[in-house]
C-alpha cells in the first residue's frame, strides 16, 4: 500500500513538471484497474464558504438588525411623553405644547398677580366691553383689570360696585342734609348760589372719585394671598372646561371628567413646580405620583364612555394623544424643566 501511494506520488510530480498549467495536480490511484489516473484542481474554490465563513455572515446580519432595533427604541423613547408633564422633555421645544394650551393660559403665577402683569380672558373682554352710548364722565377706565375672588367679571355686578353704591351714599347724604343752615348764612349772603353750587359738586365729585379708587384697590385681585389666587385660577378652569349647556348656558358642572381632568393636571403642575425649588421634598414626590394616577383613571374613564370629548380634552390641558398608550410610571427622578438639558 505504501508503494502504491509513493508511486502515485511520483508520477503526479513528473506530470507537473510536464504539464503547461501549473494549478493542476495529477493524482495516481490505484482503484480496481492498475494505472487509473484522477487529476484535481489545487486552486480554492472563491464561491464557496466554510463554515466559518457563515457564521461571521450570519454574526453581521444579527449585529445590524440589533442596532437597527436599538435606534428603533431610542426614537419611540424619545417621543414618549413624560408621564407627569404629558408631553416629551427630550424633543426640542416639546414644553411649547404645554406652554400654548388653554389650561396654560388660564394658570396665573402669584408673582404677576402682585406685580400687576395680569389681563382678562377674552370672554372676560367681552363681557367688559362698555357699550357705545356710554356717559362723558363714565370712570370705567379706572376699574380694575381683574377682580377678586368671588366678584364676577361683568359689567353688571362693577355698575352696582362703583356707580349704585355712590349713588346711594349720595342719596341718603342729601336726605339727611337740612333744608335751611343758619351758620351758613352769612357766607352765603357774601358769595353767589352759582359758584357756591358748583365748588361743592366739585369736591363732592373728587370725594366720590377717591372713594372709587380706594374701593377698587380693595376689591382687586392684586390684594389677595395665595389661596385666593389659587381660587381664582379653579374658577376660571371651571368656567373654560366646563361643558356648556344650550338652555342653561351660565350653569357649570365641577363634577365632569373634563374639569377633574383640568383641576388635577393644574395641580400636578403646581406640585410639580414646587418640588422643582424644593429637591429634597418627597412628600411631594409622593403627591404627584397620586396625582398622576388619579388623572390617569379619570381620562380612561372619559375615553371609555366619550372618546369624542377626550381626544379634544388631551390638547387643552397640554397632553399628547399617545400619552395613555403606553404604561404610565412615574420615577423617582424629577422630569427636566422646559429648556433644560441631560447636561
Amino acid at each position: 500500500m505504501t508503494g502504491i501511494i509513493w508511486n502515485g506520488l511520483k508520477h503526479g510530480l513528473r506530470s507537473i513538471k510536464k504539464s503547461s498549467q501549473p494549478g493542476q495536480l495529477l493524482l495516481i490511484a490505484k482503484s480496481g484497474a492498475a494505472g487509473h489516473r484522477e487529476s484535481f484542481s489545487s486552486t480554492g474554490a472563491v464561491m464557496v464558504k466554510t463554515k466559518k465563513q457563515k457564521k461571521e455572515i450570519q454574526r453581521q446580519r444579527l449585529k445590524a438588525e440589533e442596532a437597527k432595533s436599538a435606534a428603533r427604541t431610542s426614537i419611540q423613547l424619545k417621543q414618549k411623553p413624560d408621564p407627569i408633564l404629558g408631553y416629551s422633555t427630550l424633543i426640542p421645544n416639546g414644553h411649547l405644547k404645554w406652554e400654548q394650551c388653554e389650561l396654560s393660559k388660564l394658570i396665573i403665577k402669584k408673582e404677576d398677580v402682585w406685580a400687576g402683569r395680569i389681563a382678562p380672558l377674552p370672554q372676560d373682554q367681552r363681557l367688559n366691553n362698555p357699550p357705545a352710548d356710554r356717559p362723558a364722565n363714565d370712570n370705567s377706565d379706572l376699574l380694575p383689570l381683574v377682580l377678586n375672588f368671588g366678584l364676577d367679571e361683568n359689567a353688571h355686578q362693577k355698575a352696582i360696585l362703583f356707580d349704585g353704591l355712590p349713588k346711594m351714599k349720595e342719596l341718603v347724604m342729601r336726605k339727611n342734609t337740612p333744608l335751611f343752615d343758619p351758620s351758613l348764612g352769612a357766607s352765603s349772603s357774601s358769595s353767589s348760589p352759582s359758584s357756591d353750587s358748583s365748588s361743592t359738586e366739585t369736591f363732592e365729585q373728587n370725594e366720590e372719585d377717591l372713594k372709587k379708587l380706594r374701593l377698587m384697590r380693595i376689591l382687586d385681585l392684586r390684594n389677595s394671598n395665595s389661596q385666593g389666587i389659587d381660587k381664582f385660577i379653579k374658577l376660571r378652569i371651571l368656567k373654560a372646561f366646563s361643558p356648556k349647556d344650550p338652555h342653561r348656558p351660565e350653569k357649570l358642572d365641577p363634577g365632569c371628567s373634563e374639569v377633574q381632568a383640568a383641576m388635577i393636571t393644574y395641580r400636578i403642575h403646581t406640585v410639580l413646580e414646587h418640588a422643582w425649588q424644593n429637591r429634597r421634598d418627597k412628600d411631594s414626590k409622593r403627591h404627584l405620583s397620586d396625582l398622576v394616577m388619579k388623572r390617569m383613571k379619570i381620562l380612561k374613564y372619559l375615553k371609555r364612555t366619550n372618546p369624542k370629548s377626550y381626544f379634544g380634552l388631551l390638547p387643552r390641558i397640554g397632553l399628547e394623544p399617545r400619552y395613555l398608550k403606553d404604561e404610565l410610571i412615574v420615577r423617582a427622578k424629577l422630569p427636566l424643566r422646559p429648556g433644560e438639558s441631560l447636561d
